[in-house]
């Protein structure tokens, strides 16, 4: 007997979990439709979402009735790859692998294809033309185009029909072709009177195996930016055993609490906190700030980090997909793999446009031959409404205005790779922008010289220079660039050279002792530049510039002063302007200080500031921008901590000077022209677009022309050639206009 004081148990929700794919062998928008609904009438799984663009499934499902393996298979059984997120190099042979095979297929599809269009081309000039026979060489041309090269499209309309229980783009593109081609056949071999239509077939399996080369191309150019974040990390760790010594070892067998060493121009390889040593390491790629940071016992590091200077022993905090770059990896990953609304438009055209035209096509060939008795009429009529009705004109609607738009914009300089871009680009509320490398030049000069008792300006820089040869600091750098820009003559370096770790560098230079370094290396050295008001007040300048004070002594004695700061790029005040001016709320987002961001920000005339922002929370910042705002939200930036931020925004917009992660990752990238050329991708974009919508209207407009006209019997299969023909001719030659606007 139950107890009645006893309190019901709570009802336990199932175990969900969730899991990320990347399905390979997708062709069309259909081929995601169709793996989504097999999927998610797999047993155990409640939801199933696949992104054709970027191939990533994600799958919720319940693991006490489903795995992940057998979801894998589930996808296998309708014809399709799935892989793990994790396995890159199976994903990269799987890219490869699929863009060669395209890239054979679309050849092969031209070699076969071009005698015909060309004939084709002929006859429409010359009606009369007539070659003896050239319906056999038609026809020993089309067959291997027909069956080898479009084969995929029986293959996909079988797994989508048996497994996906759905009618999709390859159905169409089947039946369509087949019927042009059957047609043909019997019309040449036994029905002599009337014309076959070989060319209506070529057309078909030509045109859409073009658009598959270039959609596989997209592809695997997306996965660039996750495969370089991949590469930047270290495969192996110096790991301390519990004996004391030290052997190297794969990442997968280091685990938190180990201690490593990172030996100095090392990759670190693990999140962790220094445990003993010093050094300097540049973090510029992860957190945007120019200058590297000295760390010491207690100091935090991060994976991919390069550790510049002097030997550290690390203790491991996370490692693997656990740290820091992990975690940028992941929010590339999910954030490109959010669906645009132009890809939920194909698919949502694709569970309507396909059933209808199949229905329309049936319902014409039954009322033909009902009506008229006769069978040859009603499978002319039916072919010519599959004819009308290929998506050619569909497919070419956005991707020649894309392809034309992104060549012209090339041409001055700018890639775009993402086709949202051009569509919401001009809906744009908010502009955030990234400080370092974005507004600024991300490459440290030497912006205050200054010369002190009888030193010279050029025996000060030249001094420093000298010693700067052995350094490979960002500072010393930019030192020795200004050395070379004022044709400064240095001595080699000094053998008696020497190293102080967050203080500076000192070596003999023509019989005397130079420093090189920070205010710590001066109060090393007794040096006490503080009682010179006009020295402290040239400090404090420097600072608040946002510079970095550097000491140079000779012989114990100050000889001059140095500031080394990141530059403001000359044009980011007018495009500031030029976006405010436009409605713009503009927002700057960078890791670096506070008062430094505020500082620079009050000199260009941004008053919002986002500062101190670790790389996995600018896609915070813009997520939250996103929910603020009820307009897109445009992201600019160029580090490797600007590649989640990037990918999250509406729209993202990579300078090309910076991180080859940062420009894969965006959708638009600056090779050269500096911010100048952000405001004017603005008009670019409303142009574009227009030119989309226009395309769209007019190969809807044939389409939902043709399809009536073909079912009442006006339209033969050979004139649903020529307008499907005509509507591309039309999409193409709208799009050409963008060369001429952009």
């Amino acid at each position: 007997m139950s107890d009645p004081d006893r309190e019901p148990a709570a009802p336990t929700e199932p175990p969900g979990e969730e899991a990320a794919l990347v399905v390979t062998g997708l062709h069309c928008s259909s081929c995601a439709v169709a793996v989504e609904r097999a999927v998610s009438r797999a047993p155990g799984v409640a939801h199933a979402d696949l992104t054709f663009a970027t191939e990533r499934l994600h799958v919720v499902f319940d693991r006490r009735h489903s795995s992940l393996a057998a979801i894998k298979a589930t996808v296998a059984l309708a014809g399709y790859g799935a892989l793990e997120p994790h396995e890159v190099e199976a994903r990269r042979t799987a890219h490869v692998r699929d863009l060669e095979r395209e890239q054979r297929r679309l050849v092969l599809a031209l070699l076969l294809g071009s005698p015909i269009f060309a004939w084709m081309m002929a006859t429409w000039m010359n009606p009369h033309l007539s070659v003896p026979g050239q319906g056999y060489m038609m026809f020993a041309l089309d067959t291997p185009l027909q069956f080898y090269v479009g084969q995929r499209f029986y293959r996909g309309a079988w797994r989508a029909l048996w497994h996906g229980r759905t009618a999709t783009t390859d159905v169409l593109i089947a039946l369509g072709s087949s019927a042009a081609y059957l047609y043909s056949v019997a019309a040449l071999f036994w029905l002599h009177h009337q014309p076959p239509y070989f060319e209506t077939a070529a057309l078909v399996v030509t045109f859409v195996t073009l658009g598959n080369y270039l959609k596989v191309r997209a592809t695997y150019q997306a996965s660039a930016a996750i495969r370089s974040l991949v590469d930047l990390q270290a495969r192996y760790a110096q790991r301390v055993g519990d004996d004391g010594q030290v052997e190297r070892v794969p990442i997968d067998r280091v685990a938190s609490g180990d201690i490593v060493v990172i030996a100095a121009g090392e990759t670190i390889p693990v999140d962790g906190r220094v445990a003993s040593g010093q050094s300097t390491v540049d973090e510029s790629l992860m957190t945007g700030e120019a200058q590297p940071q000295v760390k010491s016992a207690g100091d935090d590091v991060t994976a991919a980090t390069i550790n510049l200077l002097g030997s550290i022993q690390v203790q491991v905090g996370a490692v693997g997909r656990e740290t820091l770059i992990s975690r940028v990896i992941d929010k590339v990953e999910q954030a490109q793999s959010e669906k645009v609304p132009l890809v939920e438009f194909t698919d949502r055209l694709s569970r309507i446009f396909v059933p209808i035209v199949l229905g329309l096509a049936v319902a014409a060939f039954a009322g033909w031959w009902w009506s008229a008795g006769l069978l040859l009429p009603a499978v002319v009529h039916a072919v010519a409404i599959l004819v009308i009705a290929c998506p050619c004109a569909l497919t070419l609607a956005p991707g020649t205005a894309l392809a034309v738009a992104s060549g012209a914009a090339a041409e001055r300089g700018v890639l775009v790779k993402n086709g949202a871009v051009w569509e919401h680009l001009g809906r744009v509320g908010v502009v955030a922008l990234d400080k370092t490398g974005t507004l600024t030049e991300g490459r440290p000069a030497v912006t205050v010289l200054r010369a002190l008792g009888s030193a010279t300006p050029r025996a000060v820089l030249r001094m420093a220079a000298t010693l700067e040869q052995g350094s490979d600091h960002p500072l010393a750098y930019a030192i020795r660039q200004r050395a070379t820009a004022e044709a400064l003559s240095l001595p080699p370096l000094p053998e008696t050279f020497e190293t102080l770790v967050g203080q500076g560098v000192q070596a003999e230079v023509d019989g005397t002792t130079v420093s090189v370094g920070s205010h710590r290396l001066m109060a090393r050295l007794g040096i006490d530049w503080e009682r010179d008001a006009a020295l402290v007040t040239e400090m404090e300048a420097i600072a608040t510039s946002g510079a970095t004070p550097v000491f140079v002594a000779q012989d114990h004695e100050l000889i001059g002063l140095l500031g080394v700061a990141d530059p403001v790029r000359p044009e980011a005040a007018e495009v500031v302007h030029r976006l405010q001016e436009a409605g713009l709320r503009v927002v700057m987002v960078t890791g670096d200080h506070r008062a430094t961001a505020k500082r620079l920000a009050q000199t260009l005339g941004i008053t919002e500031v986002e500062a101190e922002v670790l790389p996995d929370g600018k896609a915070d910042v813009v997520a939250r921008l996103k929910a603020d705002s009820r307009r897109p939200v445009l992201m600019v930036g160029d580090g490797i901590n600007d590649a989640p931020a990037l990918a999250a925004a509406d729209m993202g917009i990579a300078m090309g000077s910076g991180s080859d992660i940062a420009a894969q990752s965006a959708a638009i990238t600056l090779l050269h022209g500096g911010l100048r050329q952000v405001p004017e991708l603005f008009a670019m974009s409303r142009f574009t677009a227009r030119v989309i919508r226009q395309n769209f209207f007019w190969a809807f407009i044939f389409n939902g022309l043709g399809l009536p006209v073909a079912a009442l019997g006006y339209l033969s299969p050979v004139l649903a050639s020529g307008a499907m023909g005509l509507s591309s001719f039309a999409v193409v030659t709208n799009s050409v206009r963008l060369r001429r606007r952009t």
